[in-house]
């Protein structure tokens, strides 16, 4: 049966690149790892890696055994980690992935606040937060579309776009919210998009045949907000107002564009209960009397 150290000595191989390296990092003499492989991939009766004079490289087997080897490993390690924190009341160290905005103002502020089972939290772009999760590179993933079949999930809530302006501009002078026909007469400043944000303004742009041309287009939004303070158009975002900005919520025919969070989580966790459990109450904080940034409302 295939042993744990085993496979820690094959993703070792693969992540370095040579047998020579790879037994430097698991402090094994060269020639145990490269036998210990040998007797793996006679029991999986497939050969997982090309030996070449220059160092390894997966072969198609060892592509499709990769991500399982890596879920096999990190399963133990969650395991042990579990227990660990049972046995002595610390913290389960779970790792989320998710956007770097919700970082900055939903999990970090979370984990201050409530003290939540986090170890660190990783960033990705929207839409990789999924496929980053399967990969097993964390625990739990946050991201602005519903997750794929099979995961398990949670609706967190739902954060309002909106347009910022500095002082002097024409939005400045209104009240309440705009409506996306009245910002697009106006240079715009937008995220990428890959951006959660892009798409809802693009989404509701086709629907109500209105057509724009961005001012510019960038990747962070602090850099939008930035644009905006220089004065070259209104940034479209979801993050608190900096750097002197006015902010008005937008909407489309009456309708608040907003974009949701989502949770996911392996149905199948060692930690599912508490997973459920953790992003129940971040849920709740993020309403009313939390951040306030997000409403559970539909």
């Amino acid at each position: 049966m295939m042993e744990l150290r085993v496979l820690r000595y094959f993703l070792a191989v693969v992540d370095s690149g040579s047998m020579t390296a790879a037994a430097a990092t698991v402090r094994v003499a060269q020639p145990s790892v490269s036998r210990q492989l040998r007797m793996l991939e006679r029991e999986l009766g497939v050969e997982l890696l090309h030996r070449t004079r220059t160092g390894v490289r997966l072969t198609a087997a060892g592509r499709v055994f990769l991500p399982v080897a890596r879920d096999l490993v990190l399963r133990a390690d969650r395991g042990t980690e579990l227990l660990h924190a049972f046995g002595t009341d610390s913290s389960l160290g779970l790792q989320v992935v998710c956007p770097a905005s919700t970082i900055t103002h939903a999990v970090a502020p979370y984990l201050a606040a409530r003290g939540a089972p986090f170890a660190d939290a990783i960033a990705a772009e929207p839409d990789e937060v999924y496929a980053r999760l399967e990969a097993g590179a964390a625990d739990i993933a946050i991201g602005t579309a519903p997750p794929p079949a099979g995961m398990a999930a949670l609706r967190l809530g739902r954060r309002g776009i909106s347009a910022q302006h500095p002082a002097g501009h024409p939005l400045a002078g209104g009240t309440g919210a705009v409506e996306l026909g009245e910002l697009a007469t106006y240079p715009m400043i937008l995220s990428g998009r890959r951006s959660a944000v892009r798409r809802a303004v693009d989404a509701a742009l086709h629907k109500h045949g209105l057509h724009v041309s961005p001012a510019a287009e960038t990747r962070s939004e602090a850099m939008a907000q930035a644009l905006a303070a220089a004065g070259r158009g209104v940034c479209v975002v979801v993050d608190d107002p900096q750097f002197g900005l006015g902010a008005r919520p937008v909407t489309a025919a009456g309708e608040a564009l907003s974009i949701t969070l989502y949770a996911a989580w392996d149905a199948d966790h060692y930690a599912r209960d508490e997973i459920h459990a953790v992003m129940t109450d971040l849920s709740e904080w993020l309403g009313p009397g939390g951040v306030r940034v997000f409403s559970n409302r539909e």
